[in-house]
């Protein structure tokens, strides 16, 4: 009978489980634990753990004997302990107790036991465990994998070493197996994913192309090009990845390459172009996901499209989407089951390889109609597809007008914009009417088209100015916008050769009136303009505003000061400023401004010394002269002698081309602004109605004297720096006081204070002391209705009162009798105090706030004296505390420059 000691205190084990086994096997259990006990302060567990280890493992040997695999059983039976002398036997017999026992909680108990077994065998006390994973950086447990299969934990392991041991600086082995582990361990869930993982290993990747997409479901925060890695170390014939890097990220394009490969070196050459910077200021990341949407989007895009343009794709590339003016790219545009969104990255790619091909997305759609603008350097479009679903006749008669009127322009009294205007009015007016119109008329209009507003051959212009008419006066539409699609339609037919009728007149000059006296939405008032003069002196201010930025404020500024109209000021060109000396204004010029809305007619504007050493004199001219021979020099400079911006003053460099500045400029003014914390958008002709320009003097003026200007917020340039009427009542530092004196109205205030000898965790800490307010009293109701602005704005919640300046006074606060809360009173007195009265000032009216300190200051006079007299010596402890550590921690919310306990330790 083979028995065992393991602890002394206890009795002797007999091994008769391990005996009925196989001999051998009980007796190197035996000898291994003789070998511990003989030296047991050199093992890391105490003889109480390996005795409850072989309490575990004895019963159930032969259980766990039946569940490993016959070879594995046998050698075990032959040779004991040495049958897992082998890293794979070991990982083979763990494997087995996995599955054998996946539900029963004695499973780790187990392992365990085996483990302690097998190191006291071999005598090392430092054994880990098969699934241990020793890397750069660290070292991290597989034992999840062993429900999968032990091979297939050990096969993990080695491509994972294998991957450590490349030597990569920015990814180890750690960074592989924090990404692909914890797939594997979801995948064990899925009994088909685990039973083809168990069975064929990693070629289950391979043999069952859907549990690719499956793992794809896995991931959420891993990487998809970590599961990738690990395959090509595996099998680099089959998974060597096909990918391109983009200012250092990398985007795995081999699906897009199993796909077609004049397509993948497309990207290739289109990350290129990116990577050497001749193209594009987008950020890397949006690159990469750009390269990506295309590997997901082109199977759909494909799948559209007709098969023999489909394989010519395939074998030639991008290529053929912009061959016979973007033929195909339009024909993807124009199929209803293929969304813009989708061909958008396949377009910017074919933009940038073939720019001589390039072409607005909007031209590439079905029934376009295009507008070339004079202020822009693209045109615009107008979708006319509802109309062609209305008449087919109607849109081509609207499409062949609008390219007569194309051709006649330039001796037309008015620009392409009143074209486009009108165009859409009338779109518009069709779609409104076109339920109401009777068959008659719809049939008229599909025969004839425009032809059908001739009142020779029907009535249609009388119906439509009947309903528009009734629209308007049943609120259906405002009555303005009614009288302009009326005024559109007259237009138009005017301009075709038609006579328009004059029935059923829409009047709006009783509207304007009453607009006049009741909108005020339409201009800004002064405030509001010097709110915009402001932030914009702020961010002109500011150093790193530069480029496009720089010049869209300038313009902004000069609309301020002008009131000019917003398209002839970006229509200035630099021969529209003329000097025009005169004895009593030797540097005096004059601005141009050609008008087309007028007959194309020209005011001239004067300005007498548009550069002087004041800049609140400086004028409007001056920043035009800044922006043309400063900002704009150089860009117009690069130009050549035949490019058709060469004269113009705004001109901005956007995606590595020279353009003009568009009517779009304003909006990007408000974005600027509104980042600032301006709440107003920047609109040109809320200025010119206003008649607030001269505001814009006074605010360039003090925002020139202030050189912090961009630091602050409004209310404090206004409050501290802004002396617009001398006649209102000054601003000063001491109004903090006189809202200080007001801190207590509508709260309760009370007389007597609590003072508790130790500190509870049922009481809210604060800086003064403690609070036993529950968050659901007037108190903490109020300060959250008060601040409920600010709160929402910061995306925060708040249960209980925060305004500790005012706990003092408070019902709810408690002071504890140690010397932290009085040094906390004292810091409160010594420095915040101190503060409030350093800023009252002896020429103003002040003396309502200094009797407001008195009161504070005999207030914690009062508590201190209440605490001394409860714990005797607590003051001079806390004084103490003051005078080595500077104001209390808790405080350092309210003075930023105060000195803090850090500051003094």
């Amino acid at each position: 009978m083979i028995t065992v000691r393991p602890d002394p205190r206890c009795e002797r084990i007999r091994l008769d489980h391990a005996t009925r086994l196989s001999r051998k096997l009980a007796l190197d259990i035996a000898a291994g634990v003789d070998r511990y006990s003989a030296n047991p302060s050199s093992w890391p567990w105490s003889p109480a753990t390996i005795r409850t280890a072989l309490s575990y493992i004895l019963p159930a040997l032969s259980r766990i004997a039946a569940a490993l695999q016959p070879d594995l059983r046998k050698n075990m039976m032959r040779l004991g302990m040495d049958a897992f002398k082998s890293e794979a036997s070991w990982a083979q017999l763990i494997g087995s107790i996995f599955h054998h026992y996946e539900e029963d909680r004695r499973r780790g108990s187990y392992i365990g036991a085996f483990h302690k077994l097998i190191a006291l065998h071999r005598n090392d006390f430092s054994l880990q465990a098969p699934s241990y994973l020793k890397l750069r950086g660290g070292h991290t447990d597989l034992s999840e994998l062993y429900r999968i299969s032990a091979d297939f934990m050990l096969a993990y392991k080695a491509l994972v070493l294998q991957f450590d041991a490349s030597g990569s600086v920015d990814k180890s082995g750690l960074w592989l197996k924090h990404h692909t582990y914890s797939l594997f361990a979801i995948a064990c869930e899925d009994p088909k994913a685990r039973a083809l993982l168990s069975k064929h290993g990693f070629d289950a990747f391979a043999k069952c192309p859907k549990l690719l997409d499956q793992f794809e479901e896995y991931r959420s925060w891993q990487y998809s090009s970590s599961l990738f890695t690990l395959l090509a170390i595996y099998n680099p014939a089959r998974w060597t990845r096909r990918t391109i890097e983009v200012h250092g990220l990398t985007a795995d394009l081999t699906r897009l390459y199993s796909l077609s490969e004049p397509i993948y070196l497309d990207l290739v050459r289109f990350a290129d172009v990116i990577n050497e910077g001749l193209t594009t200021e987008r950020k890397a990341q949006t690159i990469r996901d750009l390269l990506t949407t295309v590997q997901r989007g082109l199977p759909a895009i494909l799948s559209a499209l007709p098969e023999q343009l489909r394989t010519d794709i395939k074998e030639r590339g991008l290529i053929v989407f912009a061959e016979d003016q973007c033929k195909a790219l339009s024909q993807a545009y124009k199929n209803p089951a293929l969304k813009a969104a989708l061909l958008g990255p396949i377009k910017e790619i074919i933009d940038t390889l073939f720019p001589a091909s390039k072409k607005d997305m909007k031209e590439l759609l079905a029934y376009q109609l295009c507008f070339e603008m004079e202020y822009s350097s693209r045109p615009i479009f107008c979708d006319y597809a509802p109309i062609r679903e209305i008449s087919v006749a109607l849109y081509q008669d609207m499409s062949s007008f609008l390219a007569e009127l194309k051709a006649n322009l330039p001796q037309r009294p008015y620009s392409m914009r009143t074209v486009y205007h009108h165009f859409t009015q009338f779109k518009a007016v069709m779609v409104l009417l076109w339920k109401e119109l009777g068959q008659e008329y719809k049939f008229l209009l599909g025969e004839h088209g425009l032809k059908a507003f001739d009142s020779r051959i029907c009535n249609l212009q009388k119906v439509i100015f009947l309903l528009l008419q009734n629209a308007g006066r049943a609120s259906i539409i405002a009555t303005y916008t009614a009288y302009t699609y009326q005024k559109s339609i007259k237009w138009l037919v005017t301009e075709r050769g038609i006579s328009a009728i004059d029935a059923y007149p829409i009047s709006i000059n009783r509207t304007d009136k009453h607009l006049k006296r009741l909108n005020t939405d339409d201009y800004y008032s002064a405030e509001q303009c010097r709110e915009l003069a402001y932030h914009i002196e702020a961010l002109l201010a500011e150093p790193e505003i530069i480029g496009e930025r720089h010049i869209v404020l300038m313009l902004a500024r000069i609309l301020l000061k002008t009131g000019w109209n917003l398209s002839p000021t970006l229509g200035l060109k630099c021969e529209d400023v003329t000097p025009t000396a005169t004895l009593g204004s030797p540097g005096a010029i004059t601005v141009v401004l050609q008008k087309a809305r007028a007959g194309y007619r020209s005011d001239a504007y004067s300005f007498k010394e548009p550069i002087s050493p004041s800049i609140a004199v400086r004028s409007a001219a001056a920043d035009r002269l800044y922006v043309r021979d400063v900002l704009t020099k150089d860009l117009r400079a690069s130009l050549p002698e035949n490019s058709l911006y060469k004269s113009y003053v705004f001109l901005i460099k956007r995606k590595g081309k020279i353009e003009r500045l568009s009517m779009a400029a304003t909006k990007v003014v408000t974005e600027l602004i509104s980042r600032r914390g301006c709440s107003l958008t920047f609109d040109s002709k809320k200025i010119r109605k206003g008649g607030v320009n001269h505001v814009y003097r006074a605010i360039q003026k003090n925002s020139g004297d202030y050189e912090t200007a961009a630091r602050h917020e409004l209310k404090t340039f206004e409050a501290s720096y802004l002396r617009l009427d001398e006649n209102q009542s000054r601003y000063t530092l001491a109004k903090a006081l006189d809202v200080m004196g007001k801190y207590f109205a509508g709260k309760e205030i009370s007389a007597d204070f609590v003072i508790i000898t130790d500190q509870s965790d049922v009481l809210q800490h604060t800086p003064a002391g403690q609070c036993s307010s529950t968050g659901d009293d007037t108190e903490a109701l109020r300060y959250r209705a008060e601040h409920r602005r600010l709160l929402s704005e910061r995306g925060t919640s708040a249960r209980y009162c925060a305004d500790f300046l005012s706990c003092i006074w408070c019902k709810f606060f408690r002071s504890v009798a140690d010397p932290e809360h009085v040094w906390k009173l004292l810091s409160y007195r010594a420095y915040l105090l101190q503060s409030m009265e350093s800023s009252v000032l002896p020429d103003d009216e002040t003396e309502d706030q200094r009797i407001h300190l008195a009161i504070l200051k005999t207030r914690v006079a009062e508590i201190l004296r209440r605490l001394d007299a409860i714990s005797p010596g607590v003051v001079v402890q806390g004084e103490a505390l003051l005078a080595d550590n500077g104001m209390h921690p808790d405080w350092s919310f309210a003075l930023t420059d105060a000195p803090s306990s850090t500051s003094a330790l």
